[in-house]
């Protein structure tokens, strides 16, 4: 065996990647695609980042920034970087797999709003140790959170991150999605730690409220002109100011305070964090919406019995039933047992009865 082979052999670093599994359009973004796959020299899954270099020189001269973001801010709810390469078209970064996937898969399907708000406080004791270092993230939505196998939150992708320094603000300089930009970026076209608790706010909205999300995008398709979308987000108007009866007033008045649609505003993630741990009313509520057979089940646990509730949004007929814990007895529940006038009026009366 020759020298020159034998070096190749043992030196060749050449990235070796079979994709194993694609993800859904919702994780993937604007100069980057996701994929779940195995790098054939460790024998080991990852979930890797591929990043296009061309377009990502449009917006910055570093082309490892994002690598180098990650491996500075280390935390335990903030997404580890194993290790990060690149070729002749793409970098690559590889980051552990976690077979819970993102906050995504949990929006329209969760057991408690306790769970929830604990995986918020999680990915929002990431994002303000990343505030600590003058780390904007500015890309905060529910594929960006990961469940980790221990079942904790972790923030990732920070793809559209900006350096703060000691400065309060710095120029907006890179391509995020429309409906993810804040009022601030689209008239003073700078970003500052306001503009991630906003997307904070978004977020939050997104997890508890997705029926609604959608409802307020769906509104907004009907806008050709993304000269008004603009206009909406400037004004506040979107998302549209209306709320699923699973969501706590508590947690009502955080999104308001954070998209700057209340009478005061937070200075820091720190207060959203605060706010959220003193939410006490609903959380042993579930929700899950089912898009096809237009339905919507809600589950309440008391100490002593199981409530179920589902409605069917196309004729507001309601069915509720309680299940006593300790005898197994399961009773209707009259005030709810039937056909509404309206989806307003249903959801009012759910809420009341969720509230209790």
């Amino acid at each position: 065996m020759s020298d020159s082979i034998l070096f190749d052999n043992i030196y060749n670093t050449t990235i070796r990647i079979e994709e194993i599994e694609s993800l859904s359009p919702e994780t993937q973004g604007k100069n980057s695609t996701v994929f779940i796959g195995k790098d054939l020299q460790m024998g080991k899954k990852f979930l890797i980042k591929k990043i296009n270099i061309k377009n990502l020189r449009k917006s910055t001269s570093d082309i490892f920034e994002e690598a180098k973001i990650l491996a500075n801010s280390m935390h335990r709810n903030i997404m580890p970087l194993q290790y990060s390469s690149y070729d002749e078209e793409y970098i690559y970064m590889a980051i552990p797999y976690f077979k819970n996937g993102s906050l995504n898969e949990y929006i329209n399907k969760f057991t408690t709003n306790q769970k929830m708000i604990e995986y918020c406080l999680d990915f929002l004791s990431g994002l303000a140790h990343a505030h600590i270092l003058g780390i904007l993230h500015l890309d905060i939505k529910p594929s960006n959170i990961v469940i980790d196998d221990s079942d904790r939150a972790l923030l990732t992708d920070f793809g559209q991150s900006h350096i703060l320094g000691d400065d309060e603000s710095v120029a907006f300089t890179k391509p995020i999605y429309l409906r993810n930009f804040t009022p601030n970026i689209l008239v003073k076209k700078e970003v500052c730690v306001d503009d991630d608790i906003y997307q904070v706010g978004l977020m939050i909205y997104r997890i508890f409220n997705d029926f609604y999300y959608q409802d307020s995008l769906n509104d907004l398709e009907k806008i050709v002109n993304q000269d008004q979308f603009i206009k909406y987000i400037i004004e506040r108007k979107f998302p549209n100011n209306n709320f699923m009866p699973n969501v706590p007033n508590k947690i009502r008045s955080i999104i308001k305070k954070c998209l700057g649609r209340a009478n005061d505003s937070y200075n820091s993630v720190i207060e959203v964090m605060n706010d959220l741990s003193r939410v006490d009313k609903q959380l042993h509520v579930g929700y899950e919406y089912h898009k096809e057979s237009q339905t919507i089940k809600w589950r309440k646990l008391t100490e002593t019995a199981i409530i179920n509730i589902e409605i069917d949004l196309n004729s507001n007929n309601v069915i509720a039933k309680r299940e006593n814990i300790a005898s197994g007895n399961i009773r209707n529940v009259t005030k709810l047992n039937k056909s509404f006038k309206s989806r307003k009026d249903a959801f009012e009366a759910i809420k009341s009865h969720l509230e209790e």
